[in-house]
Formats: C-alpha cells, sequence, structure tokens
C-alpha cells in the first residue's frame, strides 16, 4: 500500500498551510515520530511553501491509515485534526506515485515548470534517509520522482524562460517599483534570497541589500553577487528607508508584527511595497491595512499566472504522458515485488510435483546420464509452464489488480498443495 496525504495551495489558503509547515529539523522529529509509531512502514515528509504532504509505504495488513496519520501531523503542529480536514486530499497505489511524479516534474506547481520542487523533494527524501524512515519502496519510488522529473526538463521545453516564485516576487518589484535607482532589501539569505538577489540585479536594479539571522550569510551572498549585506539588528532601519522589500525567511513567528510595522511606517514619508513569500510568513497580515504600506503574500502572486498553463498546453500534455508510463512500470514492479513470494512459492511447488512424478515413474531403471537428461526436460517443461501461470498473472494484476492475481496464485498454490500431497491426482492436476 502506497498513500499520499497532504494540502496545497489549490486545495487550502496560505493561513492554513503555514500552520501545518514543517521546517527540517522538525521533519526529522516528525518522521522518527511515525517510524516509532508504525515500524512497519515507510515515510517521507515534504514541506514547501505551497504544500505539506506525507508519503507513506507499507503492508497492505500493517499500512496506517490515512486519518491516523494526518491526526498525527496535527498534533505534532498542536492543532486539532479537523482544522485541516477540508483541506487534504489523499492518494493511493498508482494515484499516489502519479501524484509524486506530478508534483516533482512542477506540474502540480503554482508556477509550472519551476525546478525549485525538484531540490525540494530530493532535501525531504534526504532527511528521511537520516531518519531512517525510508525502506525498499520509497527508495525507489523517490529515486524515481527525481529522475522524471529531470527527464521532463531535459525533454520538454516545460522550463524553457522558466518562472518561479522568487521571479514573480521580483516581477511584482518591477511593476509596482519600476525605478532600478530604487532601495531594494531582500530579507533571507538562502537560495531563495540569493536567487533574488539575482534576479533584481538581472532586472537592473543598483541598489540592493540582503539582511539575514546569520551575517555570515549575508556577507556571503553579497560577496557573491556584489551588493550590500546588513546586520540583522538593523532589519527596521532599513524597512524605514527602502523602497520595496522581498522577504524569504525561514522564520515560526513574524519577524516584523503589526504593531511594530506601524511605528515604522510613521517614519516614511513614502509607500513601501513588501513582498512576503515566506512559508510561515514572515510578515503579519494586518500590516496591509496600515496606510501606505502595500503587503502581498506568496498566494497573491497567483493571477500573474494566468496564462501560464494555456501557453504551455502542449509540453504539460507531453509531460504527464511520460509521468502516466513511468507510475505504469513503477506499479508493475510494486506489484511483482507484492507478488513475488508467491510466485516463488508456487514455482518451488511445480518442481517438487515434477521431481516426485519423474521418481514415481523412473524408480531405478535408469542409468544416472539418462536420469540428469529427463530430469532437465522435465525442468524445461516445469519453467515453462510456471511462466505460462506467470504471464497470466500479469494479465491479471494489469487488469484487476495485485488483489486479484494474489487471489489466482493462491488457488493454484491450493490446488499444487493438494496434488503434491496426493500424487495419484497429478495426471488429473496437468489435465
Amino acid at each position: 500500500m502506497i498513500i499520499a496525504i497532504g494540502l496545497n495551495h489549490k486545495t487550502s489558503p496560505l493561513a492554513i498551510r503555514e500552520l501545518l509547515a514543517f521546517d527540517a529539523a522538525q521533519r526529522l522529529s516528525m518522521l522518527m515520530v511515525l517510524k516509532q509509531r508504525f515500524p512497519q512502514a515507510e515515510f517521507v515528509l515534504l514541506s514547501t511553501c505551497n504544500r505539506v504532504e506525507l508519503y507513506c509505504a507499507g503492508p497492505h495488513d500493517q499500512a496506517p491509515s490515512g486519518e491516523a496519520l494526518m491526526a498525527l501531523l496535527a498534533k505534532a503542529r498542536g492543532m486539532g485534526h479537523g482544522s485541516f480536514q477540508p483541506h487534504l486530499y489523499m492518494h493511493r497505489n498508482e494515484d499516489a506515485v502519479r501524484h509524486l511524479l506530478t508534483v516533482t516534474a512542477s506540474l502540480d506547481s503554482m508556477v509550472v515548470g519551476e525546478t525549485e520542487i525538484l531540490g525540494q523533494v530530493k532535501e525531504s527524501y534526504r532527511v528521511a534517509l537520516a531518519a531512517g524512515a525510508t525502506g525498499q519502496i520509497l527508495n525507489r519510488l523517490f529515486h524515481l520522482a527525481v529522475a522524471t522529473g529531470k527527464k521532463v526538463h531535459s525533454q520538454t521545453t516545460l522550463s524553457a524562460n522558466r518562472a518561479s516564485v522568487p521571479g514573480l516576487a521580483a516581477g511584482l518589484v518591477g511593476k509596482c517599483v519600476p525605478d532600478v535607482a530604487a532601495k531594494v532589501l531582500v530579507i533571507g539569505a538562502g537560495e531563495m534570497g540569493e536567487l533574488l538577489v539575482r534576479l533584481l540585479l538581472k532586472a537592473g536594479y543598483t541598489n540592493v541589500t540582503v539582511i539575514n539571522r546569520s551575517s555570515d550569510r549575508a556577507a556571503g551572498v553579497a560577496a557573491s553577487c556584489g551588493v550590500t549585506a546588513a546586520a540583522w539588528d538593523s532589519l527596521g532601519e532599513h524597512l524605514v528607508s527602502c523602497d520595496a522589500a522581498i522577504s524569504a525567511a525561514a522564520s515560526t513567528q513574524y519577524i516584523v508584527n503589526a504593531d511594530e510595522m506601524a511605528l515604522l511606517a510613521s517614519g516614511r514619508g513614502k509607500d513601501l511595497l513588501i513582498v512576503d513569500i515566506g512559508v510561515p510568513r514572515n510578515f503579519d497580515p494586518a500590516i496591509a491595512r496600515l496606510a501606505g504600506v502595500h503587503l502581498f503574500s506568496i498566494d497573491d502572486l497567483s493571477p500573474l499566472l494566468c496564462e501560464q498553463r494555456a501557453l504551455r498546453s502542449e509540453e504539460i500534455a507531453a509531460s504527464f504522458d511520460l509521468i502516466y508510463k513511468t507510475s505504469a512500470d513503477f506499479m508493475r514492479w510494486f506489484a511483482s515485488r507484492e507478488l513475488g513470494p508467491l510466485i516463488g512459492t508456487m514455482q518451488e511447488r511445480f518442481r517438487m510435483i515434477a521431481a516426485e512424478e519423474l521418481n514415481h515413474i523412473l524408480a531405478d531403471h535408469v542409468n544416472a546420464s539418462t536420469r540428469e537428461e529427463l530430469e532437465g526436460i522435465v525442468s524445461r517443461i516445469v519453467g515453462k509452464l510456471s511462466h505460462t501461470v506467470i504471464s497470466h498473472v500479469n494479465t491479471v494484476t494489469e487488469e484487476h489488480g495485485p488483489d486479484h492475481a494474489a487471489k489466482f496464485l493462491e488457488d493454484v498454490l491450493a490446488h499444487a498443495r493438494e496434488v503434491y500431497a496426493d500424487p495419484t491426482r497429478i495426471k488429473e492436476f496437468v489435465k
């Protein structure tokens, strides 16, 4: 059983998503809790600005329910399960596989074609490995998801001239504050912050300052990009003097609340644009009510994408073709993995029946070389018969699912056991 449960920018507003968001340390801790609670299952927890999703795989009769998993996630965030219930989706087996491949290929992203999600999926898988939460199924699935995401970007033009959330944020600054000599403040010096700085420079802005809790990190980005770094304790001072601020800091609470911003705004003689792409949000949403302060969250960037899907419809269709083929291939492997022990038992049972019948017929009436030749012939016949049964099992699996295929194999085994227990029935079984 494979389960994917979660919520994203399509099913829930930012106010809900940020309540369930997990940073890397929280993910590691949560995965260890899940693994301790359900030791037979495998887990990967993906948490980005636009989605929180838990992937789980395990034996059909021991896999935890989606409801139990979501209840644990909600409890870890100090929330009741009911807070998220209306916004959740759940996918099982092939639907779950397709969903992960679609997510990793950025086809489910707010910005279709962006490549940040590929790195985020890889990083989430790395955290799950560190927690000892994965196993054979999710190891194979996440390697396949990353490979498929790379194929989509290399074999289609989906990512050509691609947009991104930082790109949309920088574009909004360009529309609202077109003067390239304006002072722009970038809050956060992680991957997102550095990308923002580079996008602003590419757009022609000449007065960019980066600020971060870790001054070394800010200094590194500033030196790499040729901009100014500022100390974290000077954030208020820069919010008073800048024309626009883009925030992508990792923070579990607001870095600026409404009262603090009201005080800072009172010292300004001009409007301030703030684009907050942090999840959880960096700026108190109540700031949007302040005169002269224009606050945009990550969800406010969605209207900028209206034409994107229409322009890339052919590439999106080609990408889904690849995803559907790849997920079908994975499910064949997954089904054969579950049916493998039954198939092995069946083959061994056939060999035992053949050996018993051969002994019954030949006894000691032939020499060793003749016996060896006859055993080889019988072995090949058993192999061909086994192959015929396995081909039928594959057909049943594809048309009716692994449960029906398992039932068919169990019926064959039951009949074979009867035959082996009573050799006089072998001829009847062969007929």
